[in-house]
């Protein structure tokens, strides 16, 4: 493992959280760590003249719906294996760009983290693979309904359809997204609009 990890492996940690990038890439002194922010569209050259490259997300992203960054390193480097630092609050909502894609906590402790990052990008990883959210035919018919500013008494109205039954399947939406509250769903989905997989 460790001949994988040389002068031309990278790791790119997308965040806002000066903090989180000086903590991941004091973890992994064997890559070279490159830190961007969400909204960064112009990547520095070492990104493309890297052999191997990790990226590193942090969940946030979604909070702030930029997505500028992901978008240009997924046209400049197909190839790289990408790893979702999640927290509880973000769930499991992820873009459908998702190639080679690992999720861990980021609650970690520091060894565990470092280990974890390094079998990944040496590709020996049992990390928990991203997956894609399935929503049944009556979940995906009624989230535009959740996501909306409407209460359950007005959307019974609309669709017929008892508010006990209505908040069981919100219910479920939102076990399957992995999120606590109806409020993170409408406020991820307003930040993303037109973001397959995070829109479902």
């Amino acid at each position: 493992m460790e001949q994988l990890l040389n002068s031309k492996s990278l790791m790119v940690i997308l965040t806002e959280n000066s903090w989180l990038y000086m903590g991941v890439s004091a973890l992994m002194p064997e890559l070279i760590c490159v830190h961007s922010r969400f909204s960064d569209s112009q990547l520095p050259d070492i990104i493309t003249e890297a052999e191997r490259v990790l990226i590193v997300v942090d969940s946030h992203i979604i909070f702030r719906g930029e997505w500028s960054a992901f978008d240009a390193l997924d046209v400049k480097r197909p190839d790289a294996r990408t790893v979702w630092l999640l927290l509880n609050e973000t769930g499991w909502l992820f873009p459908d760009k998702n190639r080679k894609c690992w999720a861990l906590p980021q609650i970690l402790d520091p060894t565990a983290l470092h280990l974890a990052l390094k079998r990944i990008f040496s590709g020996f990883s049992e990390a928990e693979c991203v997956r894609k959210i399935e929503l049944t035919h009556t979940e995906r018919s009624l989230l535009p309904y959740f996501i909306s500013d409407l209460c359950m008494h007005k959307i019974s109205r609309l669709t017929g359809k008892d508010t006990k039954t209505l908040y069981t399947h919100r219910h479920r939406i939102l076990t399957k997204a992995g999120l606590r509250l109806p409020a993170f769903l409408k406020f991820i989905y307003k930040r993303n609009q037109g973001v397959p997989g995070i829109t479902f």
